[in-house]
């Protein structure tokens, strides 16, 4: 399908997790301004570990866009995950659920 994405950033100055994330946060809210994001707590499994998160979610015309957000720390600095997707249809709800599934089974941070 094409409703989902994941996304890995990894900035190549020191930054640590709790900047990286507010940077992150504060960039996608001034884009979506007009569209009253919302950011609520979230956690999803990946690796075959409940992870903590945040999640930012906007309606883009008649779509559903939501973004879960992890940051994991990594030597001096933070790698920030992105799993975006919309869940207007059964069909992307379905979707979803399988990226989700995946990076449930292979998920892995390397230090």
């Amino acid at each position: 399908g094409n409703s989902s994405v994941v996304m890995v950033m990894a900035p190549n100055a020191a930054t640590d997790s709790v900047e990286l994330l507010g940077s992150y946060l504060a960039g996608m809210r001034s884009q979506f301004d007009n569209l009253d994001p919302r950011v609520t707590d979230t956690e999803a499994r990946l690796g075959g570990k409940l992870v903590s998160g945040r999640r930012l979610a906007t309606r883009v015309g008649p779509v559903q866009v939501q973004q879960d957000l992890f940051v994991f720390a990594r030597g001096e600095s933070a790698v920030l995950v992105v799993i975006q997707g919309s869940g207007d249809t059964e069909a992307e709800i379905a979707e979803d659920r399988l990226v989700r599934k995946l990076l449930d089974e292979s998920f892995k941070v390397v230090e």
